[in-house]
């Protein structure tokens, strides 16, 4: 699966010159496409910190981070329709303090095998390394799962604990290994 991150400062008049990155990417998202989604972006407090974009069975997806210093991190995933816009598929909301400390690589394409989720990663503000959390997306069945530890105690989001999910599961805990 071949991805390209882009910093948020090039969702602007810099976005004409991700066309040939775009290209080669083989994402599937021309710079057109990429310039049609920046002007479709709401205006929010939090500032995009960065983006990912991903192929999934479902076409092209676009990951944005958002940070503001009062809500901390939030996510969104963004398809594209059949006319060519994007429509936020999936919202995080404010995620918890355990991951106020993070930083825009932190949002990541993961591999389930035959199809690719997001990843995001942060900790808790003074307690780093001790309490962190990890984030899975799910696009192909829109759901999100969590890992948090808390001073070596793993505790895991409902959904990751049910038993169809045990594969994403799974996937927390390798990437539970790999902090």
């Amino acid at each position: 699966m071949a991805m390209l991150f882009v910093g948020c400062g090039l969702l602007t008049a810099q976005c004409a010159g991700l066309q040939a990155q775009v290209a080669s990417s083989q994402a599937g998202v021309s710079a057109d496409q990429l310039r049609s989604f920046a002007q479709q972006l709401p205006s929010e407090p939090a500032r995009i910190q960065s983006l990912q974009i991903l192929q999934s069975g479902q076409g092209p997806l676009i990951g944005v981070a958002r940070f503001s210093a009062s809500d901390g991190w939030e996510l969104s995933v963004y398809g594209a329709t059949s006319e060519g816009k994007f429509v936020e598929r999936w919202h995080s909301g404010k995620l918890a303090d355990s991951f106020r400390v993070s930083y825009p690589n932190a949002l990541k394409t993961f591999s389930f095998g035959n199809e690719d989720g997001v990843e995001f990663e942060g900790c808790a503000p003074h307690s780093c390394p001790e309490v962190f959390s990890i984030l899975l997306y799910v696009p192909s069945i829109s759901k999100d799962f969590v890992v948090t530890s808390t001073f070596g105690k793993t505790a895991y989001s409902q959904e990751a604990l049910l038993p169809q999910n045990l594969r994403y599961k799974q996937a927390l805990d390798q990437l539970l290994k790999e902090h």
